[in-house]
């Protein structure tokens, strides 16, 4: 697996998925709530140990990462429920 790391602390994996992004912070000692539904954020503490780990790209390229993982927003939204233990019915505010 592959961490990537923007200018504005987000950071993702390849290949690209929910459960993949909890390794990858397991991997790097971040904590759970650092986890925003499709990303994590990197601790601004341990932002330099944690982008040498990384590959730096643009935040484009960051939402690139995400939305090619699957053009469908539910099946990651099912991932995601799912992983919380919730419905898949739940509703988006």
């Amino acid at each position: 697996m592959e961490y990537y790391s923007d200018n504005k602390r987000h950071l993702v994996c390849k290949p690209y998925s929910i459960e993949n992004l909890h390794l990858m912070a397991q991997d790097l000692g971040i904590k759970r709530c650092w986890f925003h539904k499709t990303h994590y954020d990197i601790p601004k503490k341990r932002l330099d140990e944690i982008k040498n780990k990384c590959n730096f790209v643009t935040s484009r390229q960051i939402v690139m990462i995400i939305k090619n993982c699957d053009a469908n927003e539910g099946h990651l939204r099912n991932q995601e429920n799912e992983l919380n233990g919730l419905g898949t019915d739940r509703h988006e505010p």
